[in-house]
């Protein structure tokens, strides 16, 4: 069952009447084009505040600054190990003492333990909705 409801006023001399589908719709559509409003904000936002950034990096060393009334950080950059890389150059047949066993991807321990298998070690991140 669809209700309507009237859009116009009593004054208007044609009543557009719209359905709880076409309401939904129309709501949907205008969401969807604030998040993409929005989501190019952002992109210019952070364009702009990683070029700030950069210009910091490159003129100041790591440590700790004072700038008016606020303190500015400039930290090293983070070191990880490229994984393949290092496989290549210590092969884990040679060097099974560099490696430790962690367990396979969850998609391949499904197919192998069932759904129902691994259920209760599974964590679900949020979900998210994404405009393009």
């Amino acid at each position: 069952m669809t209700t309507t409801q009237t859009t116009a006023t009593a004054a208007a001399p044609h009543e557009i009447r719209l359905t709880d589908e076409q309401r939904r719709e129309i709501l949907f559509t205008a969401q969807a084009e604030r998040i993409a409003t929005l989501t190019a904000e952002i992109k210019a936002r952070q364009d702009e505040l990683d070029a700030i950034k950069r210009q910091i990096l490159e003129n100041h060393e790591p440590g700790t600054y004072q700038a008016g009334n606020l303190t500015v950080q400039v930290r090293a950059g983070r070191r990880t190990l490229n994984q393949n890389r290092f496989r290549e150059k210590y092969p884990i047949g040679d060097y099974p003492e560099y490696y430790e066993i962690k367990p396979l991807p969850l998609s391949h321990l499904e197919k192998e333990l069932g759904r129902m298998g691994v259920e209760d070690c599974i964590s679900t991140s949020r979900p998210t909705v994404s405009v393009s």
